[in-house]
């Protein structure tokens, strides 16, 4: 789900623009971002890019497939509840709705909304992608019982609603009670792993320098990635708590601290040996150093604590 190094700095410069620079800027770029989401809907390639139109055949329905695998209840939560909703608020279905508010058209654009969303996430799939949708499920769930509750007429009907909401739910804490506590361990179990392996770099690297790199599991790194496409807002204040952090970004190929940028040249001459933290997935070189020849010291959940030595 990465992009190759240059398409990732491409679409990180057209997101933010100058966001290597440090000089003052304009902030709204809300036009930006919604012609980045449309284009989203509308190209082939991942995040946005490639021709316009839809990925091939078998790669997408594959991609479909496997969230809908991870996510079952994405797909019978929004339908079911929307034929109810929409069932229910028909003219012939229902004499009397005290909420005019709502409408069968309301219940059935939030479920359009919902699928493209799907077919958006489906181009690129992960499953992390698919948290603003789980949520709006319990939007349709909400419009669902807020119908049944002010729908009058059609007793066949509003019994069918009860049922089906009552069974939505059930399947949605049955869920949560089978995975919630498994999913708990994991992310326990992964963040002792990931809190061990820095523990362990910071002991290390003491009296060397450490350099965090995408993604890297220290938790300055998430600061500066946060403070890179907030146009370095916040450059002086992390610098002075943060005076000795070193990081590369592999997006433009240069090392770089809070407040400035510097070529891999001048760092790899000024010392003889570092310390990278970060998944080497994500590492290709560092200035003209291949990161597949650096030694590994430590490793836990695919980070890496490396050492290039010159």
């Amino acid at each position: 789900m990465l992009l190759n190094g240059k398409k990732r700095n491409d679409l990180r410069r057209e997101l933010c623009p100058g966001s290597s620079r440090r000089s003052p800027a304009n902030y709204s770029k809300l036009g930006r971002l919604a012609a980045w989401i449309v284009s989203l809907f509308i190209h082939t390639g991942r995040y946005g890019t490639g021709a316009i139109g839809l990925p091939s055949g078998a790669d997408y329905s594959a991609a479909i497939l496997s969230l809908l695998r991870a996510e079952p209840l994405l797909l019978a939560i929004p339908l079911l509840a929307g034929a109810g909703v929409i069932i229910l608020l028909l003219p012939k279905a229902s004499s009397e709705i005290r909420l005019p508010a709502l409408s069968w058209r309301a219940a059935l654009g939030l479920l359009g909304l919902q699928v493209l969303s799907f077919l958006a996430v489906a181009k690129h799939p992960a499953t992390h992608y698919l948290i603003p949708l789980c949520i709006s499920t319990g939007l349709s769930l909400v419009i669902l019982f807020c119908v049944i509750r002010t729908a009058k007429g059609g007793v066949i009907r509003i019994v069918a609603g009860w049922v089906t909401l009552l069974g939505l739910l059930f399947a949605g804490f049955t869920s949560f009670a089978e995975f919630g506590p498994r999913t708990y361990r994991e992310i326990h179990d992964r963040n002792a792993a990931l809190l061990r392996l820095y523990k362990h770099a910071e002991q290390i690297t003491q009296n060397d320098v450490r350099v965090d790199y995408y993604f890297s599991d220290s938790p300055e790194f998430p600061m500066r990635y946060g403070n890179v496409f907030a146009r370095r807002a916040f450059s002086s204040l992390l610098a002075s708590k943060h005076p000795k952090v070193l990081f590369f970004d592999d997006f433009t190929g240069k090392f770089e601290t809070f407040t400035d940028e510097i070529d891999p040249e001048t760092v790899l001459r000024q010392h003889d040996h570092l310390y990278f933290l970060g998944n080497p997935d994500s590492l290709h070189n560092v200035g003209g150093v291949d990161a597949k020849t650096f030694e590994t010291i430590d490793k836990a959940e695919g980070f890496y604590l490396q050492k290039w030595t010159r």
